[in-house]
């Protein structure tokens, strides 16, 4: 079998420059005679880093083959050193199952996982086709590999078409064989001379035939009637240089000129923006849009088997994408939101499907803030005529509701509600919509269960509407922000029903007195008077990561989404930045806590965010959340000192070396080695301290609490007794260990 297993890893490498896939052993690790297979370990290598094979698509691959030996079925089960460990370390893990029921487990999870993959990979491909709007109109893209001096031939979309076999007949019967790893085909030995002439050949054969569906990518039916008199700007598959060229001569309906035409990568991102790309998986085309006899923009949406038409003059529809583009991001994370509160059986799953929601997130993210770019550089704010920052309240049958609008015409709303199994308060945004029919969405559920009570309620709708950017724009403020933030910005709060300006009843209820004296003064704004310092905004660098989403906390305070790419893989993660000129009036401790650039600083280590958050509200840099939040900070630092949290990660490689930090970190409480040791143990990360005590225990002989007081002792170079500590406890009225 060993050398089977070598001649699939030269088939697989066949389209390969050089070698990539290396076997570096085969062991059979069960008895056949058990379930009538040949499962055999395969440890493998893979060296080419921008096409390395994992484990799972080298298990999906090799199972694939359908090998047989002496009438047995053969099951693969590939490892590398750095995932799974060597055979030898391997089959001492697998030697670890305490019965045959969890090894049953393990396997059922790698075949569920090999499903996944599968189902990943045709995602995988659709998200790929989401960042273009729309499928290609061929089948499948020629690929021109000059380093190989071939080409290869990658499917772009999955055609129901019967000739769509015949292609894949044809490949095979021609010498192309189909790589994995790639997801390509690919000619071998004389099929390479002769590639591309085949390849050209194949397109010219079969895409005709196979385009008749694609036609109208949006299946409607035998009903036309959606269609008559609309000319489509992706009946070409062309849709941003045609979109483009009709915005471009119309610019006079903005009263712009010809200085001010679109790009058309910007005309990609208004189709985008309403494009419904809120999952960023395209399954089928949703969404179309059009011109109508009198060149107005026409957009056929399908919902089910119903097919909404809207008509909408050429302004209409910008300000209709740059709103589609806001409302598909809010979805977007709604639906992350909504499928973490659910409870998920196979956690390694739950982290890949996050990782999609995120992706669709990052896609809209991009998709909105360029969209709104564009919508600001066509309507700059700075011509607009300021406004008074004024709330409207009232209690209507929406429940209690508050707007930015005097008619109420876009609103925030929360009410109680009652059921048998539970109780709370449901809070709903809503808006009307151009059909003058009232459009409402779920915002979310707070249960009297959890602790919500009327007052956190409330509270919870005031931050719904200060996150609105669209409100937040409407009121003069500039950029979303905290609710204590925004409040400060409000003029008034008007109570419809008496026309009474209620806003500092209101803030005195939700937040308290001493918050309510704060936002009166303008407290937080007191950055102001100081020399302004320059605003993180999307795009700008922190050291070798870029911003790709910002919220403003307060002056020099935010938090932001940092990317970067590392080898063709993208990464993003959610951290406190801060400008320097603030971190330099931290405390010298605080200080080393951060991790420091040009301009700001950041707090990579989320442990250490309590301490520096503290720090920042108590010296006035930045508000507090809510009224709670101080008191919830001070009573985690209470319970976590910061000369503790320092001195984590903690794990049987570093335990004695951290058992002398340790040591002089509490010196001054003359604590004996085996205390000492104990709360250490206690910092190691739960998961990690099932091997500190294997560790201690085999390795290090602490199979008992004298021999662990000896060991740590020996560490610390004291004696286990500490008989002067016993002295010392005797002389300070502290009875010694043992004596009552």
């Amino acid at each position: 079998m060993h050398n089977d297993v070598v001649a699939l890893f030269e088939q697989y490498d066949s389209g390969e420059a050089e070698e990539n896939l290396t076997l570096v052993g085969v062991k059979m690790y069960r008895n056949p005679t058990d379930d009538g297979k040949i499962s055999l370990l395969v440890e493998f290598d893979s060296k080419n880093p921008e096409n390395r094979w994992r484990e799972d698509s080298l298990f999906n691959a090799l199972n694939e083959e359908g090998i047989e030996f002496n009438g047995m079925k053969v099951d693969f089960n590939p490892i590398t050193r750095e995932k799974s460990g060597t055979i030898e370390q391997y089959l001492k893990t697998l030697a670890g199952f305490e019965n045959e029921e969890q090894l049953i487990k393990a396997n059922a999870q790698k075949l569920e996982e090999k499903e996944v993959e599968n189902k990943l990979n045709e995602i995988s491909s659709k998200l790929s086709e989401a960042v273009d709007g729309k499928n290609k109109i061929l089948p499948f893209s020629i690929i021109n590999n000059k380093e190989k001096g071939r080409v290869n031939i990658k499917f772009d979309t999955v055609e129901d078409n019967p000739e769509f076999n015949d292609i894949l007949k044809e490949l095979k019967a021609n010498g192309w064989k189909y790589a994995p790893s790639t997801k390509q085909w690919y000619p071998v030995g004389n099929a390479v001379n002769k590639a591309e002439d085949f390849a050209n050949r194949l397109q010219e054969k079969y895409s005709a035939s196979l385009n008749k569906g694609m036609e109208k990518p949006m299946d409607i039916g035998e009903e036309k009637s959606p269609y008559d008199g609309i000319r489509f700007f992706d009946r070409n598959y062309n849709e941003p240089h045609d979109f483009a060229q009709y915005f471009n001569s119309n610019l006079h309906l903005f009263k712009k000129s010809s200085q001010d035409a679109i790009t058309e990568e910007e005309a990609a991102t208004i189709l985008k923006a309403v494009d419904s790309e809120k999952l960023a998986i395209a399954e089928t085309r949703n969404v179309r849009i059009g011109l109508d006899m009198k060149d107005n923009i026409v957009i056929l949406n399908k919902t089910g088997n119903d097919i909404e038409k809207s008509s909408m003059s050429l302004p209409e529809f910008f300000e209709y994408a740059k709103e589609s583009a806001r409302e598909n991001l809010e979805d977007s994370k709604q639906m992350l939101e909504n499928y973490l509160g659910k409870n998920h059986p196979v956690k390694d799953l739950e982290n890949i499907f996050v990782r999609l929601y995120e992706t669709c997130i990052e896609k809209c993210e991009q998709v909105n803030s360029n969209m709104q770019k564009l919508y600001d550089s066509f309507y700059p704010k700075e011509n607009e005529v300021s406004k008074s920052a004024v709330l409207y309240q009232r209690n209507s049958y929406r429940g209690w509701e508050i707007s930015a609008d005097k008619n109420f015409k876009k609103s925030v709303y929360v009410r109680p509600f009652e059921h048998t199994d539970r109780s709370g308060y449901i809070l709903m945004a809503g808006k009307e919509g151009k059909d003058g029919f009232w459009q409402e969405k779920f915002i979310r559920e707070m249960l009297k269960s959890n602790n919500w009570s009327e007052r956190a309620a409330l509270v919870e709708t005031l931050t719904t509407l200060a996150s609105d950017k669209e409100t937040c724009t409407s009121l003069g403020i500039k950029e979303t922000q905290s609710l204590n933030g925004f409040l400060a910005s409000i003029d008034k709060i008007i109570r419809t029903e008496n026309d009474t300006d209620i806003k500092a009843e209101l803030i005195n209820n939700l937040l308290g007195p001493s918050e309510a004296q704060k936002l009166s003064e303008k407290k937080y704004s007191k950055s102001l008077s100081k020399e302004r310092v320059p605003e993180l905004t999307i795009g700008d660098s922190v050291g070798k990561d870029k911003a790709i989403d910002v919220f403003k906390i307060a002056d020099g305070v935010y938090q932001a989404t940092l990317s970067r790419e590392e080898n063709g893989v993208g990464s993003a993660q959610n951290y406190f930045v801060i400008d320097n000129s603030i971190v330099q009036q931290l405390n010298s401790e605080l200080k080393e806590l951060v991790v420091s650039f040009d301009s700001r600083s950041v707090i990579e280590n989320k442990a250490y965010e309590p301490y520096i958050l503290r720090e920042l509200i108590s010296k006035d840099f930045m508000p507090p959340r809510d009224e709670n939040f101080v008191q919830k900070l001070d009573e985690y630092i209470s319970i976590h000192p910061l000369k503790y949290e320092k001195l984590k990660p903690v794990d049987y490689l570093n335990f004695e070396r951290k058992l002398k930090e340790i040591a002089e970190v509490d010196k001054e409480f003359n604590k004996t080695p085996f205390e000492l040791g104990q709360q250490l143990v206690a910092l190691v990360d739960e998961s990690d301290r099932p091997k500190l005590m294997d560790w201690l225990k085999y390795k290090q002989g602490c199979d008992s609490p004298e021999n662990m007081k000896r060991v740590f002792a020996s560490w610390l170079k004291e004696e286990p007794e500490q008989k002067k500590d016993v002295n010392r406890k005797k002389e300070n009225g502290y009875p010694p260990r043992g004596e009552n």
